[in-house]
């Protein structure tokens, strides 16, 4: 249950009554007057986002999306296999007890292996937006069978999930993950089409409809698409849906 104070009340509402439209001015409004922790509920993103410089499209381009390019980043990475129950929740599970979201990390800082005498302390890695979503494909051709089994999550070999780091890391200084199922891998310089969109995602399916209308209308502008689409996640299981801030996208050559 949310309680306001009655001294805040009058504040509150007559801040609120001006009806903003945009939700990022509902987002700041709310947050001025609640504080940041409550401003997450309403789509405030208090956590590190990777600097990108935004790209001009073509003329007559589609609206659809905008073109990124990030630097070079570190993230954690895991993978979860269809045939797992529970895949994403298993698979934030493991990247949320690598950096220490549930209590002591399950990572050695960097400088020396586990328990070692050099380096092998727990460090604690603060969350970052967003998180990464991506259909992890076949690792090789498999001749065919009957019946083909399809995951109820949407995606027949597995999903691949990454926290990017705060990027004071490099593969050197991030810490080492203890689970052996997850890894700290290099994300090399690239540029992205990102199409932004509100609401809750589609977990089970990764918004592969998004995903499609991306890429067409890549392929109509003559963009030239050289990575497989993903989706990416902004918010905590708290925030509310018109607030929910995701994007799919996918790597170009421009």
């Amino acid at each position: 249950m949310l309680v306001i104070r009655r001294a805040n009340a009058t504040r509150v509402f007559s801040t609120l009554s001006s009806q903003p439209t945009d939700a990022n001015l509902w987002s700041s409004r709310i947050r001025d007057v609640l504080g940041s922790s409550m401003g997450n509920i309403f789509g405030h993103i208090g956590e590190e986002v990777p600097k990108h410089e935004v790209l001009p499209s073509k003329d007559g381009a589609s609206d659809l999306y905008e073109l990124r390019k990030y630097p070079a980043q570190v993230a954690a990475e895991t993978v979860q296999s269809a045939s797992s129950s529970g895949s994403n929740d298993k698979a934030f599970l493991r990247l949320a007890k690598y950096i220490g979201v549930f209590g002591n990390p399950q990572n050695a800082k960097a400088g020396g292996s586990a328990g070692g005498p050099e380096g092998g302390a727990p460090e604690p890695v603060a969350m970052t937006a967003p998180v990464v979503m991506q259909d992890t494909p076949s690792p090789e051709p498999v001749a065919m069978t009957a019946p083909v089994v399809m995951s109820g999550e949407g995606y027949t070999s597995g999903m691949t999930m990454q926290f990017i780091l705060p990027s004071k890391y490099t593969m050197e200084t991030a810490p080492k993950p203890t689970d052996p199922l997850v890894k700290v891998v290099q994300v090399p310089e690239r540029v992205i089409a990102v199409h932004t969109f509100n609401g809750w995602a589609n977990m089970k399916t990764l918004e592969k409809g998004k995903q499609e209308e991306l890429v067409a209308a890549l392929q109509k502008d003559g963009v030239k698409i050289t990575g497989k689409p993903f989706l990416m996640g902004y918010n905590p299981p708290w925030t509310l849906g018109p607030w929910r801030k995701n994007e799919v996208a996918v790597e170009v050559a421009l």
